[in-house]
């Protein structure tokens, strides 16, 4: 019994394996193919002065002492596998400059003894096939608000465990 009549003996098995581990493969592949998708709203950027101690909202850079951001972010996972991002960050960018902003999650706050403390946005897991809304927030010191401009853009960039870059545009900053 030669190798050719072995195989013609026991096609039937082999006919049977080759195809389960075809379709566990390709079940696998398909539940982990899918994508993360974003959908900024309600972006706000609001500068603020002091005047005579008290702060005041004004409406250009310029003069402004600081400045606070928010906007509420709607991520969709739609694929079969949990996905996680990490090195979360906000930038406003033009020709000439780029401000790289740490984000924090505006369900965190909490208050204590008249201060708002608010915890910095490291890491998102995101369940499989789920929709979720995140409101982030975060401030510009005076520094960094002295350098925002009409027509800078603002994106929200993330990565995965690959350290596949995600990013998103939010806004085109006009005041």
């Amino acid at each position: 019994m030669g190798f050719g009549d072995f195989m013609i003996e026991y096609k039937a098995i082999f006919g049977t394996l080759l195809g389960t581990i075809v379709t566990l493969v390709t079940t696998h592949f398909l539940k982990s193919k899918g994508k993360l998708m974003f959908e900024p709203q309600n972006w706000s950027l609001r500068f603020y002065k002091f005047v005579t101690g008290v702060e005041k909202e004004i409406t250009s850079s310029e003069e402004a002492s600081y400045a606070l951001f928010n906007f509420e972010l709607i991520i969709y996972n739609n694929s079969e596998t949990p996905k996680s991002l990490k090195d979360i960050y906000l930038e406003i960018k033009d020709e000439k400059t780029q401000l790289n902003l740490i984000l924090k999650n505006s369900n965190t706050a909490r208050y204590s003894s008249g201060f708002r403390n608010i915890d910095e946005v490291k890491i998102l897991n995101i369940a499989p096939k789920t929709m979720f809304c995140i409101p982030l927030e975060g401030n510009l010191d005076e520094n960094t608000t002295k350098q925002i401009r009409n027509g800078m853009k603002v994106i929200f960039h993330a990565k995965d465990y690959k350290n596949k870059t995600y990013q998103t545009e939010i806004a085109n900053i006009s005041y």
